[in-house]
């Protein structure tokens, strides 16, 4: 009996021991090898654990917070598998010129008031700010800034830009602090928290078990996805370059966790390459983690969150004075004393990167700030009246956020074998009139086919129908290419000197574009031609920078009156779906313009390789009408292969030899097949295309689409 007494005892001490130990979970950085993170906490949970304290630095940082914040395994697996890892490093599309053209910046050189021109980072963040924004301001809010009151302890780990020593982020924006660990030096600008410049936590320490230890965890799970293979698999340069980046990298970890989880990564897998189907990294932490851990006690039933404020607090700036904060502020306030709504905060959001302006709004809703916790005593150890008390602090609405600066230069480089080198460009200066940005901008562009200049002003808006107002003069011209006027002068050339005046609208997600005014013009075509004047109007889903099938739905159309009297209109439509592996849509394209309209707007089979094996500016006629099938699938060497089968007609074809139109109706097909590799500056494609009417060609792109 007395055996059984003391057996019982042991067991129920044990028992005791084991739920009072406290679990930390560790998860390094990796880039897209930090995707397997997903996995191994849904391995985690199968095994039976339930961490409650979680330390991560960059990748490991954005699964790690989503989970802490109170995101189930399940869910945060499903957020990376279906996430569009190529469009969260897009950069921002802008309207430039006159004919309010879409072009994506793939160079920016942003200033603030008193210091120069630069490139903050290269690979463009604010879909990725906004994305953490929405992902983690109401979890955020219901712990009033306090990581330590999230469903799961939180410590995001970054590094001091000055002084290189590892900092643990413990409170204030959530989405922010792992913005902070996520910076790759040159890559992604760091981020200024207080009065520390933050980047990338890997630099100081990529898996951070000891900030788990000192925390006061009793057993220290860590899963790397740094840790290269036991041995090199190929003597590949690039290969070579990031397996030696590796081993350093691994060779100064300090501290050893319990339990770690080393995923199964194919080598190949760079740290920079985000895949279009994520699950083969998914998998790899899955596996890891089932194969590591013992049977472990079970997962908690429930981690309640904090509730929600019942109103919304009253804005706190912390934006050190910048130049819109006036402009910021306005966006804000009148949420203050309303009902507590996230949508609307969102909304708020989204109209300020609608402007063009920001490059980063980061919201939050915090409580008076704590004195921060010695290293020595464990943060679990505050008394439960102590976080009481904090909980009922005042809260604020805190905005931060980053501007795109009071001067910016914005441009793209490309270049394609039919018509050579192309670029743009857009220098910008932001001023102040009270609460309202007003923006100048001197715009060109030219190509082997456009050229055109235009000074312009904007005023950027906050209504909800117009993200900003816009004005301007501007010249053009364009040479008509596959066009005989008689002349021994080359191909004809239309110019075109006018104003205009209008609205552009922006909706963030899902992505759409508007646009509409009035333009006033002066149209040449061979010294002859007159004035014009009418409305436009166009609306579409945002253009991608990596679109790989179909095209970008839209509806254009311009009316003209005057001396040069046309109208011209545009519709295109398309549909895509993931086959498997593969990728495919289908799509429609038709244009028509009226008898009297200048020959540069009279839509033509091969103009922006609509069709393949033509050349640009091939087969004019009044109405144009294409229809095809696309498809990719992700091929060697980190590229894609893309087919395309394209057929449709030009109807009343324009005569090259007479330039007048000849009443008949041809019909073309085309097919093309290629190679194409996704960079954050555009898209790089080689390949070979052919048409029924006997046309062949190959093809080079390089750069965004313009």
């Amino acid at each position: 009996m007395r055996l059984r007494t003391v057996l019982a005892a042991l067991v129920l001490i044990v028992t005791v021991s084991t739920a009072r130990a406290e679990d930390a979970l560790v998860l390094s950085g990796g880039g897209a090898r930090g995707i397997t993170h997903a996995g191994v906490l849904v391995g985690m949970e199968r095994r039976g654990y339930d961490p409650d304290l979680i330390v991560g630095t960059s990748m490991g940082a954005i699964l790690g917070g989503l989970y802490a914040a109170g995101y189930p395994a399940d869910s945060v697996w499903s957020i990376v598998a279906n996430e569009d890892w190529r469009l969260l490093f897009e950069p921002m599309v802008y309207r430039v010129g006159p004919q309010r053209s879409l072009r994506h910046a793939t160079f920016r050189f942003l200033s603030g008031a008193h210091s120069p021109l630069v490139a903050r980072g290269y690979s463009p963040d604010w879909r990725i700010n906004r994305e953490l924004t929405r992902r983690l301001f109401t979890p955020s809010a219901r712990a009033r800034g306090d990581f330590d009151r999230l469903p799961r302890r939180f410590r995001s780990m970054a590094t001091d830009l000055d002084t290189g020593e590892l900092v643990s982020l413990y409170s204030g924006d959530l989405a922010l602090a792992i913005r902070a660990s996520m910076a790759a030096a040159g890559f992604f600008a760091p981020v200024m928290i207080e009065d520390k410049r933050l980047f990338d936590g890997g630099v100081a320490d990529y898996l951070p078990v000891q900030e788990a230890r000192a925390l006061g965890a009793d057993r220290v799970f860590a899963s790397d996805a740094i840790v290269p293979s036991p041995r090199a698999t190929s003597l590949d340069a690039l290969y070579l370059a990031r397996r030696s980046v590796d081993l350093m990298t691994v060779k100064v970890r300090e501290g050893n966790p319990d339990f770690l989880i080393l995923p199964k990564i194919d080598p190949k897998q760079s740290a920079a390459e985000y895949p279009l189907d994520p699950s083969t990294l998914l998998q790899a932490g899955l596996d890891a983690a089932l194969d590591t851990l013992p049977p472990g006690p079970g997962v908690s039933a429930s981690r309640a969150p904090e509730p929600l404020p019942a109103v919304m607090p009253e804005i706190t700036m912390k934006t050190n004075g910048f130049f819109l904060e006036p402009f910021l502020k306005r966006a804000f306030q009148p949420l203050v004393s309303t009902r507590f709504d996230s949508a609307r905060v969102f909304d708020a959001v989204d109209r300020l990167y609608a402007t063009g302006l920001f490059d980063a709004v980061w919201p939050s809703v915090e409580a008076l700030p704590r004195t921060a916790p010695s290293a020595s005593v464990p943060e679990r150890a505050v008394p439960d009246s102590a976080a009481a008390a904090n909980h009922e602090a005042p809260a604020s609405l805190v905005i931060r956020a980053d501007e795109r600066g009071s001067r910016s230069v914005l441009a793209g480089l490309g270049y394609d074998n039919d018509r050579g080198g192309r670029a743009w460009s857009s220098f910008r200066s932001l001023t102040m009139s009270g609460d309202y940005p007003i923006e100048l901008a001197l715009e060109g562009s030219l190509d082997g086919i456009d050229a055109w200049g235009a000074a312009s002003a904007r005023i950027p808006s906050l209504r909800p129908h117009v993200s900003a107002w816009t004005a301007g003069v501007s010249y053009g011209e364009s040479e008509i290419r596959h066009l005989e006027l008689g002349t021994d002068e080359g191909d004809p050339e239309v110019s075109r000197f006018g104003m205009w005046l209008g609205a552009d609208w922006q909706r963030i997600q899902p992505g759409i574009q508007a646009s509409t005014g009035i333009r006033v013009e002066q149209i040449e075509l061979e010294g002859e031609g007159g004035g014009s004047v009418g409305p436009w109007f166009q609306i579409g889903a945002t253009p991608r920078l990596a679109r790989e099938v179909g095209n970008d739905p839209s509806i254009e159309a311009d009316l003209r009156f005057g001396t040069v009297d046309y109208w011209t209109i545009r519709a295109k439509a398309s549909h895509a779906r993931n086959l498997g592996p593969a990728l495919a849509a289908v799509l429609l394209d038709v244009t028509g313009v009226s008898d009297e309209s200048p020959p540069d707007v009279i839509p033509a089979m091969g103009d922006e390789w609509l069709m393949p094996a033509l050349r640009w500016g091939e087969h004019r006629g009044r109405m144009r009408a294409v229809a095809g099938i696309d498809a990719a699938h992700e091929g060697p060497l980190g590229a894609s292969i893309r087919l395309r089968l394209r057929g449709g007609a030009v109807v009343d074809e324009l005569r090259e030899d007479t330039a007048v139109y000849g009443g008949e109706t041809k019909w073309m097909g085309g097919a093309g097949l290629s190679l194409l590799w996704w960079t954050f500056l555009g898209k790089i494609e080689v390949g070979a295309e052919a048409g029924t009417l006997g046309d062949r060609r190959l093809l080079i792109t390089i750069g965004p689409d313009f």
